[in-house]
């Protein structure tokens, strides 16, 4: 599957290594990260070492090297979230539910990852859940949220 995707990219970029970025942010948009079977085709068709493509993905903190679960957190660590707590929150998902940052949960439901600023300090702490912001959490208030998704979804 992956092969037949990266084959349309490679026919559209022509194997022009100065579009890299653009190959990079096609994958994803695919496959809303950057699978490592796709940064080996890219690296052997390109020419150019997965060392240097690594680089290029760690520099830019919008790509993703690990599958998304179906439910996306990102917790907002700037200033204001910092100091009323955002780290709380990290730590009740962590030791609660599982859900670390940067990984997804074994099922598939979750992903979790710290971000810089969501933009609704005046809320803080907030987090992001599949777009939605959430203002002034706490821990009940994420864990009721968390519950309340594993409910829905143990549904379908």
């Amino acid at each position: 599957m992956v092969a037949l995707i990266m084959d349309d990219i490679f026919d559209k970029y022509r194997g022009d290594s100065t579009a890299l970025i653009s190959m990079l942010n096609d994958i994803q948009k695919k496959y809303k990260y950057l699978p490592m079977e796709a940064l080996e085709q890219v690296s052997k068709k390109l020419h150019v070492s997965l060392a240097k493509i690594y680089g290029i993905i760690t520099f830019y903190s919008h790509y993703k090297l690990n599958k998304p679960g179906k439910v996306n957190i990102k917790i907002c660590h700037g200033t204001a979230c910092y100091v009323k707590n955002a780290e709380m929150i990290t730590n009740a998902l962590k030791f609660d539910y599982d859900i670390i940052p940067n990984k997804t949960t074994e099922d598939g439901l979750f992903s979790l990852e710290h971000v810089s600023c969501i933009g609704a300090c005046a809320l803080a702490p907030t987090l992001e859940i599949n777009g939605e912001i959430h203002g002034e959490m706490d821990t009940k208030k994420i864990r009721k949220i968390i519950n309340k998704i594993k409910r829905l979804e143990g549904s379908k």
